[in-house]
């Protein structure tokens, strides 16, 4: 059996529309167990007991302010109870109070599912109330937790198509899906029973000839009932009202029908329990509410199955099921002439009013009785999360597309084929953080992480330092697992760059070190601290790693190889020239000097050849690839040359460095140089621009059949990076 455990602000004995529902949906998934975490209010409540077949657990000092301390006591709650039940699924009824702990709780249990079901009724900016009306205080105290909720949310329910929208614009991605509330529609036809009706009648004091419109709503502002009483009092004396429900404003409501000379025909009914709706509705002729906001509205889905027909305004979820002169009137806000007109309508016109009661009984029939809710629920929201393997993946990378650089298309592949897969995948670089200084913009990056890695499962670092170093210090912060793929040598480059030292990159750390700036000493540190502080370790090439094991001191550390993207064939196109494809970033590790020198000499030979680093996109540079003579990589290290790569696809000959980690991958079909001998460098380019010794190598290349997808990597690294 499949454990549930749901966060309510409130439950039974204190019913609502939301806590009805709990109870409903609870009693028709007998395959489940349900325990709710609830606030206690009052201390006469038991702070467990069973009802029915839901264990509720209230929590609080037995006081109206549990309410606010639930985000708390609710947390700590749940995580000692998940000790005990091992819950399969956290359910969020509302985005309120109880559902900050369940957003916590979230947090700390990132493999417990969570799904939101939202059924507020009021707009957000109903939640002011709680400061006073205050924009600053709300936007400082209230907004983060209220937007909190639907950020952590693995799944969210909305019973009304305007609460989906609500719901869309806190949170871009989470998949959204529409289960309404639900009727007892078997109970509620029994108020077609002419006996409960002259029972009802003669108890709230109408005659058999009197027009009753009734009402069972809370009495405060959204609801509107001031329109109602003042229709009544625009409408002839047979004509009277019922009003069901308490509420702040019910002593203004009063005093209202005492002013417009109603009172006699206005029966204030106070507070009614769910099982004694159906004696209230037996006793009307028409059903109104003329709310001026509604979440969804399961009075009127009640009434309709009472025979009731219903008078609604054209707002919030009550467009869902009230199509106007087919299943109810629409009445415009706050008339009450025209809400009057309506009324008339309804009890005068037996033909509408006859159509309309039919169809309404239909639809809900059709589409609201509660166990067909109940099995929307389970089949949409329950089943798909606790069936769900998908993770939450957040991606930190210094460049992403469209920069230009292999982390840059390594984190854009990952990302689409993690998001085709069906996880939810979050990409964090730098490209805006650019225009502060170093220190600042890494600080920010961290800052910007830290809710997206709060609720991750895991974190894919595509760099050991830009991005690394904020990101492993945010995964140690919230516990989530961090996995670093190296990449390149971003001290090495640096290094060469400022000393102008040309030094292998097999040599670095053996020989340089010692040389260090103070800058590049501390970058060492922090490159450590990343790599010695994730979790996993992987690297392109077994090359790489036999370097940075003893220079980082990470020995004893289980490290992985996954290779880089070879992808499928492309083909060559004809080329026009010799031209030479070579890097088109001006570093010194990149050995460029060299390289033109290497076709000076050659072309002092009266062999023509070009070399050519014309800069583009990496789409066109592909392109350009496949209509190139050749492609040349001779720098001073190369761990896993992306122009390579594409040089196989595109079944070009390439010249490469022999300081590069996939030499025993390409060693039958590679031309490979000694990066600091010009002279060897010169002859290869020579060798390679006599057409016999082209066509043999191009035949090599195009016998190379070795394949590593995008979908293969992603998949080796998330067998690394996924939480046990």
């Amino acid at each position: 059996m499949k454990k549930i455990l749901v966060f309510s602000t409130s439950y039974l004995p204190f019913i609502g529309g939301a806590e009805l529902a709990i109870k409903e949906i609870a009693e028709r998934l007998p395959d489940m167990a349900f325990h709710i975490i609830t606030p206690r209010f009052k201390g006469s409540l038991p702070k467990m007991e069973k009802i029915g077949d839901v264990v509720v657990h209230r929590v609080g000092l037995g006081i109206s302010f549990d309410k606010f301390l639930i985000p708390i006591t609710g947390f700590f709650a749940a995580l000692s109870l998940h000790r005990q039940e091992r819950f399969n699924l956290v359910w969020a009824m509302m985005a309120s109070q109880a559902s900050v702990a369940a957003a916590l709780f979230k947090v700390f249990k990132r493999r417990v599912p969570l799904v939101l079901t939202l059924q507020e009724g009021d707009e957000e900016e109903h939640l002011k109330r709680y400061v006073f009306g205050s924009e600053l205080l709300f936007r400082i105290f209230i907004k983060p937790w209220h937007t909190f909720v639907f950020k952590v949310a693995d799944h969210i329910t909305v019973i009304s198509k305007h609460l989906g929208e609500r719901a869309r614009a806190h949170n871009k991605s989470v998949p959204i899906v529409l289960v309404p509330n639900g009727v007892d529609v078997r109970a509620f036809e029994r108020a077609g029973d002419k006996i409960l009706r002259n029972r009802a009648r003669k108890e709230f004091g109408f005659s058999e000839s009197d027009s009753v419109v009734v009402t069972v709503s809370r009495l405060v502002e959204k609801n509107r009932v001031d329109t109602l009483i003042r229709a009544i009092a625009a409408l002839p004396p047979p004509f009277k009202l019922l009003v069901a429900g308490t509420g702040h404003l019910e002593s203004e409501l009063k005093r209202l029908a005492t002013e417009l000379g109603v009172s006699p025909r206005v029966v204030f009914a106070g507070s009614v329990e769910p099982a004694d709706v159906v004696r209230v509705l037996s006793a009307g002729d028409v059903f109104a509410r003329p709310s001026a906001t509604e979440g969804f509205g399961s009075v009127f889905l009640e009434a309709m199955a009472a025979g009731l027909p219903v008078i609604a305004t054209n707002v919030g979820g009550i467009k869902d099921f009230v199509v106007d002169k087919q299943t109810g009137l629409f009445c415009s806000v706050g008339d009450a002439d025209d809400l009057a007109r309506k009324i008339t309508i309804l009890t005068r016109d037996f033909i509408v009013r006859g159509e309309i009661i039919e169809q309404a009984k239909d639809m809900v029939r059709a589409h609201y009785d509660w166990k067909q809710v109940a099995l929307s629920m389970k089949e949409k929201a329950f089943d798909v999360l606790i069936k769900n393997t998908s993770l939450r993946i957040v991606i930190a990378t210094g460049i992403y597309s469209p920069d230009v650089g292999g982390p840059a298309e390594y984190a854009k592949n990952l990302f689409e084929v993690w998001r085709r897969e069906g996880h939810r995948v979050s990409v964090h670089h730098f490209r805006r953080l650019r225009v502060f200084p170093a220190g600042f913009r890494h600080f920010l990056y961290f800052l910007g992480l830290l809710p997206s890695v709060a609720r991750a499962d895991c974190v894919v670092i595509t760099d050991t330092f830009s991005a690394a170093v904020p990101a492993v210090l945010a995964g140690r912060l919230c516990k989530t697992r961090t996995l670093i793929r190296t990449g390149g040598d971003f001290l090495w480059e640096r290094y060469v760059d400022r000393t102008g030292k040309l030094v292998l990159f097999k040599d670095f750390y053996r020989t340089c070190t010692s040389d260090f700036s103070f800058t590049e000493r501390f970058i060492f540190s922090l490159i450590r601290f990343s790599l010695q502080r994730a979790d996993t370790l992987v690297f392109s090439t077994p090359w790489q790693r036999d370097l940075f094991v003893p220079a980082y001191d990470l020995r004893g550390r289980t490290t992985h190889i996954v290779e880089n993207y070879y992808g499928p064939k492309l083909g060559a196109l004809p080329y026009a020239v010799k031209n030479f494809v070579a890097t088109t970033r001006p570093r010194l590790w990149k050995n460029t000097d060299r390289i033109k020198k290497a076709f000076s000499v050659v072309r002092n030979k009266g062999i023509e050849t070009r070399y050519d680093d014309t800069g583009m996109p990496y789409g066109a540079f592909l392109e350009h690839i496949r209509r190139s003579y050749a492609v040349i990589v001779a720098s001073l290290g190369d761990i896993s040359p992306n122009m390579i790569l594409d040089a196989i696809r595109a079944d070009k000959p390439f010249i490469v460095t022999k300081e590069t980690g996939i030499a025993e991958r390409i060693r039958e079909v590679a031309l490979f140089v000694d990066p600091a001998d010009v002279d060897d460098i010169a002859s290869k380019i020579e060798w390679l621009a006599d057409k016999h010794n082209y066509r043999a190598q191009q035949e090599k290349v195009r016998s190379f059949s070795f394949t590593h997808s995008w979908e293969e990597i992603a998949s080796e690294l998330l067998s690394f990076a996924r939480p046990s």
